[in-house]
C-alpha cells in the first residue's frame, strides 16, 4: 500500500507497506492518528510510525505547519526525548512521522496495569526525565503541548535501568489550526488554562500539563475528573489545583505545595521551569530523612510581664477548623521563565474583607532585637536566691547515711573531711534518646516548625503591626526555641493582616506575610525564625497608623541579614506570593474565630482550643 489518502482512516494491516514501512502491528489509537510497530527494509530495525488523521493534511496551513514543527523536533537531540527519524514530504496525502520504537510502553498503561498510582519515588524519577528532556525542548524553541502519561514512554536499558522519554514533540502545537475539525489536539485533562482562553502559551504551559502528569502518577487519577467536557474546561480555570495527600494519604505533606505552584492558574505564579518543578518534588522527597534542624539557643534566659490577651470565659466547643480555603500552599523557584508572556490576569478569589483592629489604644513602649538577631532579647530575669551550703551538706550527709544503711555493697568510709563514696554492685546504665530533627513545614493558614512527633503542638497569632506581639515573642522566643530544639513543642505560626488599613502603605501586613512565606518555602527552620523575629524588633516594626512601614527591598534585606538565599529574597522583591499571602492570612484567621469566640485579639496562644495564659512566667515550660 503506497500513502495515499485513507490510509489512516483505515487501518493498516499486518504486513501491509506504508510509506516504505512493513507495518507488523498497532501500538496504540490516539485523537491524532494511529501508532504502528513498523520495520524499515533498508534501515533493518523497528520503528514507531505514527500515521496521522487523513484529514488533517487536508488544510495547507496545517500541512505546512506540520512540516515546520516537525523539522524542528527532529533537530532535538537528547536523552530523555524519542528521535524522529523521518517525516512525510510535501507531497504526501497523509502526514506520517517514524521514530524510535521504545519498547517499554507508556506512563499511562503503567498506571492501568497497576490498577493505581505508582510509587513515589517512581514518580518523582520519571517526573525528573520528563523535565530534563522538556527543559531541553524549551530552549532550543519548541514547546510540547500535549505533555500527558501516554506521551511519556518507559524505555528498558541495561541491568535492568529506566528511563522517560518523551514523544510527539511539536505536534500538537502544529496541528492547533486544525481544533475545528477535530477536537484540541491536546487532552484537555492537563491542558494549561491560557490555552482554553486563547492566549498565547509560553514554556509555562507544559510545566501546568507536566504537574498534572505528575498529579496522576502520584494519586492514579487525573487532577480535575470531569463527565462533561465544560465541566472539565470550568475546573482548569477556576478551582483551586486539588491535594494529592487527599486522594492518596500516604503521600508526604509537601507534595501538596508542589502540585499547587505547578498548576497554578497564572503562569506567573508557576515554576519557572520544569527542572524547577522535578527538583522541589526531588526535595521534599529528601527532606523526609533529613529535615532542617534548628540550632541550639544559648542566649540569656528572657522574662515577660506584658498584657493578658483579651480573654475570657470556658473555651470555646471547637471541634477543628473549617478553612475557606483547601487548596495548596505553592512554592517557587529562584530561577526565571523561558521568555514569558504576560500573566493571565487572577481569577476572582473570595477572600473576607479585613476585619476591624483587634485591639485599639497607643502602642505600649517596648524594646525588642535588630533585624537578624536571634530569638529573645529581653533581659535576664533576677537570679534565683541561693540556698545554703550548710544545709546542703546536711542533707548530703543524711542522704549517704540513709544509702548506707540500705544498700547490699561495700561502703567505703574516708576521713571525716573527705567524701563518702558507695560502690554498687550492679551500676545501672542511662540511656539518652536523641529528640527528633526539627523542621519546617508549609500550612494552608501559617508555618509550623517542630519535630514531627513533638508531644506538643500550640498554635500562635500575630500581626506584623501589632506591638504586644513582638513583646511576646522577643521575651519568651529563647524557651520557645528550646522547647522546639528539644523536641517537646512544635508551634504553628500564623501570621494575620488585619492592620493592613493602618499601615502607610495600605498592605504592609500582607506583604509581610508573604515575606515569611518565602523564607518558609526555601525549608530554613533558623532563617524562618529570625526572620519572623526581626520583623517585630524595635527599629523595624512600623507603628499602627504610622507615616512610613517598609518596602519589599527593605523586607527581602531583613531575610538576607537573617540568612536566606538568593533566591529567597528574589521572591520577596517580587511580591509574587501577595495573592497567597492573603489567602493564609485568611484561613489564620478563620482558625483564630473559631477559637477565639467574641472580641479577637493578638498576640494569643492556643494549645489545642484552649487558649493559653501568657501573663504567667512559665507558660512555654508549663506545656511541656
Amino acid at each position: 500500500m503506497s500513502s495515499k489518502r485513507g490510509a489512516a482512516s483505515m487501518r493498516l494491516d499486518s504486513g501491509s507497506v506504508f510509506a516504505g514501512y512493513t507495518i507488523e502491528r498497532i501500538l496504540g489509537v490516539g485523537g491524532m492518528g494511529v501508532v504502528y510497530l513498523a520495520h524499515h527494509p533498508r534501515l533493518e530495525r523497528l520503528v514507531a510510525l505514527k500515521v496521522l488523521s487523513d484529514n488533517l493534511g487536508d488544510d495547507d496551513r496545517v500541512r505546512a505547519k506540520f512540516e515546520r514543527e516537525a523539522a524542528l523536533a527532529a533537530r532535538l537531540d537528547h536523552p530523555n526525548i524519542v528521535p524522529v527519524y523521518d517525516r512525510s514530504g510535501t507531497d504526501a496525502d497523509v502526514l506520517w512521522i517514524s521514530m524510535k520504537y521504545i519498547d517499554g510502553g507508556d506512563a499511562a498503561h503503567l498506571l492501568k496495569r497497576l490498577g493505581g498510582p505508582v510509587a513515589a519515588a517512581t514518580a518523582v524519577r520519571l517526573l525528573a526525565d520528563a523535565a530534563h528532556g522538556l527543559d531541553y525542548a524549551h530552549q532550543h524553541g519548541v514547546l510540547h503541548r500535549d505533555v500527558k502519561p501516554a506521551n511519556i514512554l518507559i524505555e528498558h536499558g541495561d541491568h535492568g535501568a529506566e528511563r522517560a522519554v518523551l514523544t510527539d514533540f511539536g505536534i500538537a502545537r502544529a496541528l492547533d489550526d486544525a481544533e475545528t475539525m477535530t477536537g484540541t489536539t491536546a487532552t484537555f485533562a492537563y491542558v494549561a488554562p491560557e490555552r482554553f482562553l486563547g492566549q498565547q502559551a509560553d514554556n509555562r504551559a507544559d510545566v501546568y500539563s507536566l504537574g498534572c502528569t505528575f498529579y496522576e502518577l502520584l494519586t492514579g487519577r487525573t487532577p480535575f475528573p470531569r463527565l462533561e467536557q465544560a465541566a472539565l474546561i470550568a475546573a482548569h480555570l477556576n478551582e483551586p489545583p486539588p491535594r494529592p495527600t487527599l486522594a492518596h494519604p500516604g503521600l508526604p505533606q509537601g507534595l501538596d505545595a508542589v502540585i499547587g505552584t505547578a498548576l497554578a492558574k497564572r503562569p506567573g505564579d508557576r515554576f519557572a521551569t520544569c527542572g524547577a518543578l522535578a527538583e522541589a518534588a526531588r526535595r521534599v522527597l529528601t527532606d523526609l530523612q533529613r529535615p532542617t534542624v534548628v540550632p541550639p539557643y544559648s542566649g540569656p534566659h528572657p522574662t515577660y510581664s506584658g498584657p493578658h490577651p483579651n480573654y475570657s470565659g470556658q473555651p470555646p466547643n471547637y471541634s477543628g477548623p473549617q478553612p475557606i480555603y483547601s487548596g495548596p500552599q505553592p512554592i517557587h523557584s529562584g530561577s526565571q521563565p523561558i521568555p514569558v508572556n504576560q500573566p493571565i490576569p487572577a481569577g476572582p478569589q473570595p477572600i473576607p474583607a479585613n476585619p476591624q483592629p483587634f485591639y485599639s489604644g497607643q502602642p505600649p513602649i517596648y524594646s525588642g532585637p535588630q533585624p537578624g538577631q536571634p530569638f529573645g532579647g529581653y533581659p535576664t530575669p533576677p537570679p534565683r536566691p541561693r540556698k545554703s551550703l550548710g544545709l546542703i551538706a546536711v542533707l548530703a550527709v543524711i542522704a549517704v547515711s540513709i544509702v548506707t544503711a540500705i544498700t547490699v555493697g561495700i561502703v567505703v568510709v574516708k576521713e571525716r573531711s573527705g567524701p563518702a563514696t558507695v560502690a554498687s554492685p550492679t551500676p545501672s546504665r542511662t540511656t539518652t534518646t536523641a529528640p527528633s530533627p526539627v523542621a519546617i513545614q508549609l500550612l494552608d493558614d501559617g508555618v509550623r516548625i517542630g519535630s514531627a512527633n513533638a508531644p506538643k503542638t500550640i498554635d500562635m497569632f500575630n500581626e506584623p503591626i501589632c506591638p504586644a506581639c513582638g513583646r511576646l515573642l522577643n521575651g519568651y522566643g529563647a524557651d520557645i526555641e528550646r522547647a522546639i530544639q528539644s523536641g517537646k513543642l512544635a508551634v504553628q505560626f500564623h501570621l494575620l493582616n488585619f492592620l493592613d488599613s493602618s499601615s502607610a502603605s495600605g498592605n504592609y501586613s500582607t506583604r509581610a506575610v508573604a515575606a515569611t512565606r518565602c523564607v518558609a518555602q526555601s525549608g530554613a527552620a533558623t532563617v524562618y525564625l529570625k526572620t519572623y523575629q526581626g520583623l517585630f524588633g524595635q527599629s523595624f516594626q512600623p507603628l499602627e497608623k504610622g507615616a512610613t512601614d517598609h518596602t519589599d527591598a527593605e523586607l527581602a534585606e531583613l531575610a538576607r541579614t537573617s540568612g536566606a538565599a538568593a533566591a529567597t529574597t528574589d521572591c520577596i522583591r517580587s511580591g509574587r506570593l501577595m495573592d497567597l499571602a492573603r489567602a493564609t492570612a485568611a484561613q489564620g484567621y478563620a482558625l483564630l474565630e473559631k477559637l477565639q469566640r467574641g472580641t479577637l485579639s493578638t498576640p494569643a496562644v492556643f494549645s489545642g482550643i484552649a487558649q493559653v495564659d501568657t501573663t504567667r512566667p512559665d507558660w512555654v515550660t508549663g506545656l511541656n
